[in-house]
């Protein structure tokens, strides 16, 4: 079993090691040692699970592509939406 260091999964995700810290605070990339405070580890396994689930939405729906009922648009564009017609009224 082959073993990354955050670094590598950066460069592995395309993201910065910042957003690999982020990944483990938030329990979405669990580390191969848990234990340690830093200088995590993570499993050959642990970042094809990530990654199915990242590129399968229908496993795991990302925050934000949540639809409203009304109109069927992400939520995020409709409160957009609200805001500007607030601006307009003003």
């Amino acid at each position: 079993m082959q073993f990354f260091t955050s670094e590598e999964v950066a460069k592995l995700l395309g993201c910065t090691e910042s957003n690999v810290r982020y990944l483990r605070r938030d329990n979405k990339l669990k580390p191969a040692n848990p234990h340690k405070k830093r200088n995590f580890l993570f499993s050959e396994n642990e970042l094809e699970r990530f990654l199915s689930l990242r590129n399968n939405p229908t496993i795991s729906p990302t925050p934000g592509t949540q639809t409203s009922e009304q109109d069927g648009e992400p939520i995020s564009n409709t409160r957009n939406k609200n805001a500007e017609y607030r601006e307009v009224i003003k």
